[in-house]
């Protein structure tokens, strides 16, 4: 205070009483902890210990109304759904549990402003995939955490695989990739099946893949044509080996290498595309989805 003239309301020094778990990935996620009720409750304790919360809120009615215009996000996107009525919504089923919980949302208000129906499924715990669906999204998360418990799970699997083989278009991304691998060898060296819907394996290791990336397309896929720029970021520990029948790659990133699958109707890499990167790939994912269903 002395040095600003600005009057402190508090000061919330490090505690273990409000500790996050950590893993190789960072923090563990929301969705894989009980209802975090007594975290909730330190919490709590500590802004009454710590803050003047009567001045804190005073200050805040000062402020004046602060105007959230959600509304306008994508706005003109959502206009050109709006003035196409005829298309029908397609339905594209999102795995989405403690394994695969790594999305970037607005793709999910991309895809949704194009047109898309979006259906929650979990691989870990449930048997069969939502009916009638015109195309997958497998995300990012930990499967390699739950490998187990996804080699269990034989019908979702083989469900999975069919879909890749029947033509089903598929977008997965990092975690999504090493679920339509053969199988995941975790960091203690235990394999553990996955779908097997393409011909690779994925290794755990030590040093971690990360970073922006900026990559362009080397072939068609259900997200862009070739030649076209997406962006997104990496961040994984694991790595592909054991590669079979020859695929083709998906991308030519910044750095030169080349990454990503393509296979049939599946694209799989480890990058994390957010679509608003380049906004032509929602709306092609939700074009192939409609089209190959011949409607």
């Amino acid at each position: 205070e002395r040095a600003t003239g600005l009057p402190v309301l508090g000061c919330v020094k490090r505690t273990s009483r409000v500790n996050i778990p950590e893993r190789h990935l960072g923090l563990v996620t929301q969705t894989e902890t009980d209802p975090a009720t007594d975290y909730i409750d330190a919490l709590v304790d500590l802004a009454e210990e710590n803050i003047n919360l009567d001045a804190l809120i005073n200050l805040a009615h000062e402020s004046g109304q602060i105007k959230l215009d959600y509304d306008n996000l994508f706005a003109k996107y959502k206009e050109h759904a709006i003035r196409t009525p005829g298309a029908r919504r397609v339905k594209i089923g999102v795995a989405l549990d403690k394994a695969f919980s790594f999305y970037y949302h607005d793709n999910f208000d991309l895809l949704a402003a194009h047109g898309a129906e979006l259906v929650f499924f979990s691989p870990l715990e449930d048997e069969h995939l939502p009916a009638g669906l015109d195309g997958l999204y497998l995300g990012g998360g930990y499967p390699e955490v739950y490998a187990r418990e996804l080699s269990q799970n034989r019908t979702m699997s083989a469900e999975i695989r069919r879909a890749v083989e029947d033509g089903v278009p598929v977008y997965a991304e990092c975690g999504g990739l090493m679920y339509l691998s053969r199988a995941i060898e975790n960091f203690d060296g235990h394999a553990y099946n996955m779908s097997g819907a393409l011909p690779v394996k994925c290794k755990m290791q030590k040093r971690p893949t990360l970073g922006y990336r900026e990559v362009i397309a080397r072939e068609d896929s259900v997200i862009a044509s070739r030649g076209d720029v997406l962006r997104g970021h990496e961040f994984h520990y694991s790595s592909i080996t054991g590669v079979g029948n020859r695929l083709d790659q998906a991308y030519t990133m910044d750095n030169g290498f080349q990454e990503g699958f393509v296979y049939k109707n599946a694209l799989a890499s480890y990058v994390h595309m957010h679509f608003a990167g380049n906004l032509r790939a929602a709306e092609r994912f939700i074009s192939i989805c409609r089209s190959t269903k011949g409607s």
